[in-house]
């Protein structure tokens, strides 16, 4: 197989490609020249000759293959990526992605936040945490994070608005018991009055995870 290179040329000395109308008298060895991602591709061609680069002066000529010269059957030089492998690639991908994230979640996971400031006792006397027990869950409207939550407090059904919603479903809440501080003072929230708030733990992950009872206990217990 013999390689015949009438290029236009990739000057190496200014490192940009010239093209054939930006050729000049005198710069013909710039239009010789051949970049090396070619050659080696050419190289690699079975059955493939030397690559002769010609200048433009033999343009026209006859005699640039010998008569009888044989031409070798045409090839491929890349294979065709199928769905397949590249289906195979991207599981692959995703597999180490997925590893990555969890590992980076559980190291997340392990970080401690710095304990807050000491308050006195009877700070904490102040606090009234009870059980209590979801009885209905809606999305607050118009929001991403809030769920309206219907609460049975043992005391009275009241309303709370908590900031949940991209942690858990309106139907993963319905019938969970959890722990509230019962008489934090009321707020309005997208027009909602909310009486009270869950009481949640968080770690380095992000996620809120419910502050529950060991065992089931009647609506109202007190916590402390």
């Amino acid at each position: 197989m013999l390689g015949v290179c009438l290029c236009a040329g990739i000057d190496h000395r200014k490192g940009e490609q010239e093209t054939v109308n930006t050729y000049k008298e005198g710069e013909c060895a710039a239009l010789h020249t051949v970049s090396a991602s070619g050659a080696e591709q050419q190289s690699n061609c079975p059955g493939a000759g030397k690559c002769v680069c010609l200048g433009w002066d033999v343009l026209g000529n006859e005699n640039i293959l010998p008569a009888g010269h044989e031409i070798g059957a045409a090839e491929l030089l890349f294979a065709k990526i199928e769905d397949e492998a590249i289906n195979a690639q991207l599981a692959r991908l995703d597999a180490i992605r997925a590893e990555r994230e969890a590992a980076e979640r559980a190291e997340a996971a392990k970080k401690v936040l710095p304990q807050k400031a000491e308050c006195c006792f009877d700070d904490f006397e102040k606090m009234d945490i009870r059980t209590a027990t979801v009885l209905a869950a809606e999305r607050v409207p118009k929001t991403d994070k809030l769920l309206k939550l219907s609460i049975d407090t043992g005391i009275d059904k009241r309303t709370i608005v908590s900031g949940i919603a991209e942690y858990y479903s309106p139907e993963e809440m319905v019938g969970k018991q959890i722990c509230i501080l019962a008489n934090l003072q009321p707020r309005t929230i997208r027009g909602i009055e909310s009486r009270g708030m869950i009481l949640m733990a968080k770690q380095g992950d992000g996620k809120m995870r419910f502050i529950t009872p060991a065992e089931a206990l009647a609506n109202g217990a007190v916590v402390g």
